[in-house]
């Protein structure tokens, strides 16, 4: 995925364009918005209570990710699914509203943050709701019948990666917002603990801070953490100030997504997207088997490791050897 995909991706701000039911996709745009509804309204009902109808919703499945789960959660989910990706258009949410109240689903699959407000706020209590790929999920409003896929790796695994790859790199530095990422750092701190490293963090207040937040923080770390945060990484001018910075100051980057990998970071770890979808329709079909699951959210259970032996040559680094055999890409 493109950065200029991956703001898309960040804010997410997505309606409707077309709805899928078993393979047939029916387009929408306002001259066959009356069409439709009709249309809708005659497909034959399902049987919820037998058939464990799943009701997919997409934000924006122009999204590559989004996609991806997608693809990767319909091939693996063995139930009934209706389809609706909100694709950057406008809806009435009341269409939405009604296909919950008609079809009755038991399980709403939700991909990105727009398609969960709305499930959110439209669904009943007795549709299960399960999420895909929002960041910093542990901020959503949530209820006993939410579950979801934690769209980040767990930052010990991250770290114990770092340490893995890079023994002599133990000063690591964090920009981040409290707002977004004050829990997140809290629980990083007590990883880095476990791998002998140090955290060197620095919160900012607001994207105008994101300058002398650097030149504040570059003197005393050995290598940058980016994490995702929407107040550090606001847009595109931004991350190019960071990583500019950085390589100004031959000071590596680890990046927490491939959409960076064009801006040469020195090693990438990010989620397995199709790995997410799988999750998701696992987590499904527990959930309508067992009817309960012990974990609110799961951690991805896969990653891609990409490394850049340009940087390392470039910053003189200390590899081990042995950590090659992780590694999913080599950037020469």
């Amino acid at each position: 995925m493109k950065i200029e995909n991956y703001f898309k991706f960040f804010s997410s701000n997505s309606f409707i364009s077309s709805w899928q039911l078993h393979g047939f996709t029916f387009k929408m745009n306002v001259l066959t918005l009356l069409v439709f509804i009709s249309t809708f309204m005659i497909l034959p009902k399902t049987n919820a209570d037998s058939d464990n109808l799943v009701f997919i919703i997409n934000s924006d499945s122009s999204i590559e990710r989004y996609a991806k789960i997608q693809s990767a959660f319909t091939a693996t989910v063995k139930k009934p699914f209706l389809n609706l990706d909100l694709n950057g258009k406008w809806i009435d949410k009341t269409i939405i509203e009604n296909a919950i109240l008609d079809k009755k689903p038991d399980v709403i699959f939700c991909i990105g943050i727009r398609a969960y407000e709305i499930a959110y706020n439209l669904a009943e209590a007795r549709n299960k709701i399960v999420f895909s790929s929002i960041i910093n999920w542990k901020r959503l409003p949530k209820r006993q019948n939410v579950f979801g896929i934690a769209n980040e790796l767990s930052s010990a695994m991250e770290l114990t990666t770092f340490s893995y790859f890079f023994p002599d790199i133990k000063r690591i530095g964090i920009l981040y917002s409290k707002i977004h990422n004050e829990e997140w750092l809290d629980t990083t701190l007590k990883n880095a603990k476990d791998v002998n490293a140090s955290i060197i963090s620095k919160s900012i207040l607001n994207p105008a801070q994101l300058e002398s937040g650097l030149r504040e923080i570059l003197p005393a770390i050995d290598a940058l953490w980016l994490v995702a945060d929407p107040i550090v990484l606001s847009n595109k001018q931004a991350v190019n100030e960071i990583f500019n910075t950085c390589h100004r100051s031959k000071i590596p980057i680890f990046a927490y997504d491939k959409a960076y990998v064009d801006l040469e970071p020195l090693l990438t770890i990010s989620p397995d997207i199709p790995t997410m979808g799988r999750q998701a329709a696992v987590m499904i079909h527990d959930l309508l088997i067992l009817k309960e699951i012990p974990e609110l959210a799961q951690i991805v259970a896969g990653s891609e490791i990409i490394l850049n032996s340009k940087r390392v040559k470039e910053y003189n680094l200390k590899l081990n050897m042995n950590a090659l055999n992780s590694v999913n890409r080599i950037i020469e």
